[in-house]
Order: C-alpha cells, then structure tokens, then sequence
C-alpha cells in the first residue's frame, strides 16, 4: 500500500528560479525572483493542500500571486494574480506561432473552483 504522508508546513523564503526552456528557437531564459511559498497540511497520496500562498517576481517586474487551498479529490479554490507581466520575455513561443511579442504588459486576475488538476510525479 501507498505510504501516508501528512507535512504540516512547507516553507521557499525569498528563492530564485532561472527557468531555460531549449525547446523554442532561440533558447528562452528567464528568472522567477524573490519566490516566497507558504503551503499547510500538504498530504499523500491522495493529495490535499491546506492554506496556499505563493509570491513572486517574473521577469522584469511582473508581480505573481496565489492563494488557495486543495482537497483530496482534487476539489479546491485558487485565485492568481499577474501584474504587468512582459509579454517581450515569450516572444520565442509567439515566434513558434508565426507571431511577434515586441512590447507590452498583460495584467490578469483569474480564480479556479473545483476540480483542480494536480499531478504529481
């Protein structure tokens, strides 16, 4: 049988995350800076999340927000938040859709209910 895991806390302070994608031409390099995640009673196998809380920093100046929470099933909340984030940073994959990305922000507020989809390998 599966092993039961229960982790009361699991803590990133202030981390960063150079994120290289060689998939796409040319190779996309980017940095998630200043990642902070706070996530409670996190249990296996069936997995549940408590109180979800991620911050961070997207390249440039883009501002990353999460807060949720996850029941077994996969039935949860969560709401996101991205704050003028720079779309130049993906114009490798417009380019890979015949597409351009030369300037610009995108800001987006978006709440998921639910089924969550979570994955975990």
């Amino acid at each position: 049988p599966p092993v039961d895991v229960t982790i009361a806390l699991l803590e990133l302070l202030g981390g960063d995350l150079e994120v290289v994608d060689t998939t796409v031409e040319p190779t996309a390099t980017s940095t998630v800076r200043e990642l902070f995640a706070t996530v409670k009673d996190v249990h296996f196998p069936d997995p549940s999340l408590g109180d979800v809380q991620v911050k961070a920093v997207l390249p440039k100046t883009s501002a990353l927000t999460v807060k949720g929470h996850l029941a077994a099933g996969n039935v949860g909340e969560f709401t996101i938040s991205l704050q003028k984030l720079d779309l130049p940073v993906f114009d490798p994959y417009a380019r890979a859709a015949g597409a351009g990305l030369d300037a610009g922000p995108a800001t987006l507020e978006t709440r998921t209910v639910d089924n969550v989809v979570v994955r975990l390998r």
